[in-house]
């Protein structure tokens, strides 16, 4: 009999009624249902804009109510927070203003729980509400009295709820003129089954007096709908910052119709083209190296000590240097010591570039042996200068600089000694020389590891025992190897026969084996 496993006993069709009903029986995962992206700037098929009369029903939106869409990168200014595209609300209104409609009107099962959720920029004297109506599908057709189901979820007023949703809890919103995140759970009443979200700017009366009803103005962005209760914080993964970009992300990128707006790092002085992320014109040179890389800085306008105003450069990168053919500048470090043929070299007053430390990057004087390294490794204490001059090895380095004092230039070179009073071979390597005269340093042969070593546990043959074959003293020829039952001959004499016999005997056992499996 075959033993099958349970796996191979299920049908699929019960193994997918099993599946299904261990995942329906996992807690649901929030996601997503309205999620209001204005990036692209187009609205058309997803609000309506929507007046009120003092008898509190929705009549069609004039031509002025249409959502006025702003951006943080082109309204509002170089340091603004990054927003992307926003909706901006000044005008007074008795009740609901802006409606989703089309795919921004949800469907809600009962009982189950809901967050709407948006970013918030309500300026003091503004009367930001974040609501939603129940409604069918098709959302509430003009004319319609809505009050009975209002459901006010945000607010700057938290005490007056509306008649959809008695004793629901109302989020504060701040008018203190920041992006604020606001959010709040609630629970779709029985008999519901579509939600139609709304943002409106309260102007506090049944008759809030001749149009155009202005007022201060809240801007609001990245609207969603999500099952399941409100997080604890923003989802970093689908709403833009919100806040000013600085340091290694200096540029707010504007986003598309998928992507919200984000900080970026720059890879591009200001006015490069696309698909470079150009840094603003206040700060138009792009960092593309260093600890500082991504970020944005302003043009120089002298060297290290130059005019002493904001633009000169600091100690580190003391070289203010055009970039390009443009009339941008930025700052460079040093690149060589006073006199060598690289550029930027330090000057005469301060001939050593320093390249490791605090002070990498500047230049100054010399004082010490540790301050020089490389083509130049001696500091003439008196001149403040490093240099490959000398006079002996010690000059060059220590023991194992693999640098020696040439005596033909008085100059610094690679090379080594043989014998200990001269300089020798970093670790790792050999000197060719045997004695003070100059060698070159070579890497030292590794023993080969690729050759396993013997196993001690395997025990080795004693040679010294000589192993002879019996005689038969009868026929006087060798008797076969004896075989064991069950066993092979590996005789001399049975080579060729016992081997074809062994063939045979393993296809005779494959036979027999082939036949019980068959008949099991």
């Amino acid at each position: 009999m075959k033993n099958l496993s349970l796996k191979n006993r299920l049908s699929p069709t019960l193994v997918g009624l099993l599946c299904g009903a261990a995942l329906a029986a996992l807690p649901g995962v929030a996601s997503a249902q309205l999620a209001e992206n204005w990036e692209n700037g187009v609205v058309a098929g997803k609000w309506r804009s929507a007046k009120s009369t003092s008898g509190l029903s929705l009549q069609p939106g004039e031509p002025g109510d249409a959502i006025t869409l702003r951006s943080s990168i082109a309204d509002d200014g170089v340091g603004a927070e990054c927003a992307g595209r926003y909706a901006r609300e000044t005008r007074g209104a008795v009740a609901g203003h802006q409606y989703g409609i089309g795919t921004n009107i949800q469907a809600v099962t009962p009982n189950n729980d809901y967050c709407i959720s948006a970013w918030v920029r309500a300026q003091p004297g503004s009367a930001p509400y974040i609501a939603f109506n129940y409604t069918g599908a098709t959302g509430l057709a003009d004319g319609v009295s809505k009050d009975v189901n209002v459901c006010y979820l945000a607010s700057t007023n938290t005490g007056l709820q509306g008649g959809g949703c008695p004793g629901q809890a109302i989020t504060a919103i701040n008018p203190d003129g920041g992006w604020r995140w606001v959010a709040a759970t609630f629970k779709a009443r029985a008999g519901s089954t579509h939600v139609q979200t709304n943002f409106f700017n309260f102007c506090g009366d049944t008759d809030c007096g001749p149009l155009p009803r202005t007022m201060p103005g809240f801007d609001i962005d990245d609207i969603r709908l999500t099952a399941g209760v409100c997080p604890g914080a923003p989802p970093a993964n689908t709403t833009a910052p919100h806040v000013a970009c600085t340091g290694n992300t200096p540029v707010c990128t504007p986003g598309d119709a998928t992507n919200n707006a984000k900080c970026a790092a720059c890879t591009g002085n200001a006015g490069a083209a696309a698909p470079a992320i150009a840094c603003p014109a206040a700060t138009p040179v792009c960092q593309t190296a260093g600890a500082d890389k991504g970020s944005c800085k302003t043009s120089c306008t002298s060297d290290f000590g130059g005019d002493g105003g904001a633009g000169a450069c600091p100690e580190t990168s003391p070289f203010c240097v055009a970039i390009g053919a443009t009339a941008l500048k930025e700052c460079k470090p040093c690149a060589g010591n006073n006199g060598s043929a690289t550029t930027p070299a330090c000057p005469v007053v301060a001939p050593t570039c320093f390249t490791t430390g605090a002070k990498a990057g500047s230049c100054g004087r010399c004082t010490q042996q540790s301050d020089c390294g490389g083509a130049t490794p001696r500091c003439d204490v008196g001149t403040g200068r490093c240099t490959d001059d000398c006079s002996e090895d010690v000059d060059c380095g220590d023991k194992k600089s693999g640098k020696i004092c040439l005596a033909s230039t008085l100059k610094c070179t690679d090379g080594c000694r043989g014998d200990a009073a001269g300089n020798g071979c970093p670790d790792g390597s050999k000197c060719s020389s045997v004695d003070l005269k100059p060698g070159t340093c070579t890497p030292e042969a590794q023993p080969d590891s690729g050759i396993p070593g013997v196993d001690a546990s395997v025990p080795g043959v004693d040679s010294s025992v000589p192993v002879t074959p019996e005689v038969d003293s009868g026929t006087g020829e060798t008797p076969a190897t004896p075989v064991e039952e069950g066993g092979c001959s590996m005789s001399p004499g049975s080579a060729a026969g016992g081997g074809a016999t062994m063939i045979l005997g393993l296809g005779l056992a494959f036979a027999a084996f082939s036949r019980r499996r068959r008949n099991d």
